[in-house]
């Protein structure tokens, strides 16, 4: 019998990738770049990523393990010309620091995929999703540990390159016979980098308030999937990569669909924050449909980033609360009157999602463990729907 993450590699996983020098060995960790229209800008995150690693080598306690930066540089069929002619000098000037001396850094090893070339370009509808996955899959496929996702105009603190060798050391099991890396996920710190003048640095401290907060009212609310959905603060085991279904394919909002998935895996867990930071950039971007760039551009604007209203967590809050307070009772019963009393706001969002009809057969298969029970609750419950639910409560109350 396979197991999940042979299984991933054999059925998901992006195969035959086109890499621009293919003999460099795919190491235990690896950070996963999707690079595009980022030169000459890129080099400046992979000297953050260099000095971290110095950093790590000048003050290491045991045996480092080492780390492979894999690149995906990538465009789609409808790239301007001026996009295709940037992603080529870049392809150009990596391929040299993978033919120099950089790979013969005591730590680092760096390997680029093509997917820029005529015969490689992605779809329109595709982006960096599959950029993402790309470089993933090909960390998978060759044996990688631990996956870092990281952008490409994203810095790292002096510290990121220790929290990846933690991380790895503290999910390694040793065995005599056979070593293995657990399921297991973390998150980094965040901090955006400065903006280029003053307006864009205002917007993107009103935007990084305005999603600490969305998260700190969640994290009150009980619900596990509370974490700011920042792709370059994911960094999760093969193990665990594999049983969430490894990356998806969107052409945003990725990282969020993909943090999703591993909350799934452990809800029952708390989730374990790395003492490091990274520093995605605060520039304007009209690259995708949403993301930091346009949000920082729609403020700028003028338009309003806020939360949603406080009665839609307070709602929340009240139904996660009953559900925990009825599971030990009559969960079908309790829990549906109680609701419909209560929160009789929430009924039709409930009624036209079917949220009860599924919970009657999710009852009859958990209700003789309270821990499966609330898993399958967050299971149908997710963050997604959570900001469906919102989005309902504050086009009700208008």
């Amino acid at each position: 019998m396979k197991n999940t993450l042979e299984k991933y590699c054999t059925k998901k996983a992006v195969k035959n990738t086109a890499v621009v020098v293919p003999f460099i060995q795919v190491q235990p960790i690896c950070i996963c770049i999707p690079v595009h229209n980022e030169y000459p800008s890129f080099f400046s995150t992979l000297r953050s990523l260099h000095l971290s690693s110095l950093t790590y080598l000048a003050h290491q306690k045991t045996k480092a393990v080492p780390v492979s930066i894999i690149c995906c540089v990538n465009a789609r069929n409808s790239d301007a010309v001026s996009i295709r002619e940037n992603n080529a000098k870049m392809m150009y000037e990596l391929k040299r620091l993978t033919m120099s001396e950089y790979n013969d850094h005591p730590l680092l090893n760096l390997i680029v995929l093509d997917c820029s070339s005529d015969d490689l370009l992605f779809k329109d509808t595709q982006g960096a999703g599959l950029a993402r996955k790309t470089a993933m899959d090909y960390a998978v496929l060759h044996g990688a540990s631990v996956l870092a996702c990281l952008d490409a105009d994203t810095l790292v603190s002096s510290s990121y390159i220790c929290c990846l060798q933690a991380f790895f050391s503290n999910f390694m099991n040793v065995s005599p016979s056979s070593p293995s890396i657990a399921s297991a996920w973390a998150l980094t710190g965040f901090s955006h980098q400065r903006g280029a003048v003053e307006e864009e640095e205002k917007a993107v401290r009103i935007y990084e308030d305005y999603l600490l907060e969305h998260s700190s009212l969640l994290y009150r609310c009980g619900t596990p999937y509370y974490p700011v959905a920042l792709g370059p603060t994911i960094v999760c085991t093969a193990q665990a990569y594999a049983e969430c279904g490894g990356m998806n394919t969107r052409c945003a909002g990725e990282d969020f669909y993909f943090l999703q998935a591993l909350i799934k895996l452990h809800v029952h867990q708390d989730i374990v924050y790395l003492p490091c930071r990274v520093f995605p950039s605060s520039r304007i971007s009209q690259r995708v449909p949403f993301g930091t760039g346009k949000k920082i551009s729609e403020i700028i604007e003028g338009n309003v980033c806020r939360v949603f209203e406080k009665t839609s967590y307070e709602i929340l809050f009240k139904f996660i609360d009953i559900f925990k307070r009825t599971k030990n009772k009559n969960p079908m019963e309790d829990f549906f009157h109680e609701v419909s009393n209560s929160l009789s706001i929430l009924m039709p969002f409930l009624e036209q999602d079917g949220f009860f009809q599924d919970w009657q057969k999710i009852y009859i298969i958990h209700h003789k463990s309270n821990r499966n029970l609330e898993y399958a609750f967050h299971d149908r419950f997710d963050g997604l729907k959570i900001i469906r639910m919102f989005h309902f409560l504050e086009n009700t109350t208008q």
